[in-house]
């Protein structure tokens, strides 16, 4: 969300102000480096972790940048609420994509 410092100021003098969406002009810069650091930290670490397992990796290096920049755009705070949506969106994808592809019967949920 792109919004010029003149309509931000406009808007912030009305009374009864909600701004709309994150408050990312009263970020700093440390909030924005700590935001980056945990969203791109933790993703780092959890593909090191599963390599050093299995001996394959599991996870790119696109989705370690791809948290970088989500936490230092939206801040630390947030990075908990974006992993979990992702995480059910990305199961409902899943979902309707073999719900199309009229697989169900193939999936086998034990190993007997």
């Amino acid at each position: 969300m792109l919004i010029s410092r003149e309509t931000w100021v406009n808007w912030r003098d009305q009374p009864g102000f909600y701004p709309p969406g994150p408050d990312l002009v009263a970020m700093t810069f440390l909030e924005a480096l700590l935001g980056a650091l945990l969203g791109g930290g933790s993703f780092f670490l959890t593909g090191w972790v599963y390599e050093r397992f299995t001996g394959r990796a599991g996870m790119g290096e696109g989705d370690v940048k791809l948290m970088v920049m989500i936490g230092a755009i939206l801040g630390a705070d947030s990075l908990p609420y974006i992993v979990c949506v992702s995480a059910l969106l990305s199961t409902l994808a899943g979902l309707i994509s073999v719900r199309q592809q009229n697989c169900m019967e193939k999936i086998t949920l034990s190993r007997s």
